[in-house]
């Protein structure tokens, strides 16, 4: 899956996740410490298709809200 570590796609899919449920609560429902997110993110290591699938679930299974509080400009 390397091609896919440091996609934007996957870089994305991580800051809404953060911006959501912050770090520390991501790390618990990855089942993985922060650094391995950085390094996901950074494209130092390559993250398996569960850990890419879970993260998908996370981020696209967000309350509707949330989308429309980030699409609002102040």
């Amino acid at each position: 899956m390397s091609e896919r570590a440091a996609s934007a796609i996957l870089r994305r899919a991580i800051e809404i996740a953060e911006q959501y449920l912050g770090v520390e609560e991501l790390c618990v429902r990855l089942g993985v410490p922060a650094s391995t997110i950085d390094a996901w993110r950074l494209g130092f290591l390559a993250m398996p298709d569960h850990d890419f699938m879970r993260l998908l679930e996370i981020a696209t299974g967000l309350e509707p809200d949330f989308w429309a509080r980030e699409n609002t400009t102040p």
